[in-house]
């Protein structure tokens, strides 16, 4: 299902975000290039977020646009390792895979007889 962003929710994690990184709100303002009272709507939820804004908050804030958005935390580790993965899933064409899971397959044939 999908899910509807709620302006208020991504502005309270915009607020609890900068207090996290103790940043003043004029000064995360002016580091993304808003007014004071534009950045106080969005954290308050009166209006939302353009794609731009989006993207200077997580540089700022140093987090993930899941983090502002969906309020899910996403570990950089754990983003190495999927593009290490994706890099090393890349090297095998869909025969390899093809193969690789018909395989799988008879094994668990062999394990169920």
């Amino acid at each position: 299902m999908t899910k509807v962003l709620d302006k208020k929710e991504i502005g309270c994690r915009v607020k609890n975000l900068r207090i996290q990184k103790d940043i003043a709100q004029t000064e995360l303002a002016r580091a993304i290039g808003v007014s004071q009272t534009h950045l106080s709507n969005i954290e308050t939820g009166k209006v939302g977020l353009t794609t731009d804004n989006l993207v200077k908050l997580a540089e700022v804030l140093d987090c993930s646009l899941d983090e502002i958005l969906l309020g899910r935390k996403v570990n950089r580790q754990s983003k190495l390792d999927m593009a290490k993965e994706i890099s090393i899933l890349n090297e095998f064409t869909i025969g390899d895979v093809v193969r690789a899971l018909q395989m799988l397959k008879m094994k668990e044939v062999k394990l169920d007889a």
